[in-house]
C-alpha cells in the first residue's frame, strides 16, 4: 500500500534521493573498508551505509522521510541480543503528519512482521 501511495504522491520518485543528502560521505575509509557490502549498495527500499560481523546501518530517502535502520547484534552469557532501531529524520513539513499517520501500520503490522521474519532466519541458522 506504501508503494502505491508513494507511486500516486510522487514522495518515492528518484529526485527524492539526494545524493548530496546521503550519509555515505560521512563514512571514513576505514570504515568503508571494513564493510562486508559496498557501501551505497541497494538493499531493497534502502542503500547500505556498512555492514559490518554484528552491526548495519542503511538508509533510505524520499519525500516523506531520511530514515536510518541500525542493527547490532551483541553476545550475551545466554546467547545474543539484537538492537533494532529505525531513526527518521525529518525532510519536510509533511513527516511529523506522515508519521503519525503511519505510527499503527508500523507498530502493529510492519514491525511484528519483520521480527518473525528474523526469529525464523535466526532459528534455521547456525551461529557461532
Amino acid at each position: 500500500m506504501r508503494g502505491l501511495l508513494g507511486r500516486v504522491f510522487g514522495w518515492d520518485a528518484r529526485e527524492t534521493d539526494r545524493a548530496d543528502r546521503s550519509y555515505l560521505h560521512h563514512l571514513t575509509p576505514a570504515l568503508r573498508a571494513r564493510s562486508r557490502v559496498e557501501p551505497g549498495t541497494p538493499d531493497g527500499p534502502f542503500r547500505v551505509l556498512y555492514v559490518l560481523d554484528r552491526e548495519s546501518l542503511a538508509e533510505l530517502q524520499n519525500a516523506t522521510v531520511h530514515a536510518f535502520l541500525s542493527a547490532a547484534l551483541v553476545p550475551t552469557p545466554g546467547g545474543y541480543r539484537l538492537y533494532w532501531a529505525v531513526y527518521v529524520k525529518p525532510v519536510s513539513w509533511l513527516t511529523p503528519f506522515y508519521m503519525a499517520l503511519i505510527e499503527p501500520f508500523r507498530r502493529w503490522i510492519v514491525y511484528p512482521s519483520i521480527f518473525r521474519r528474523l526469529a525464523k532466519a535466526w532459528r534455521n541458522t547456525a551461529w557461532d
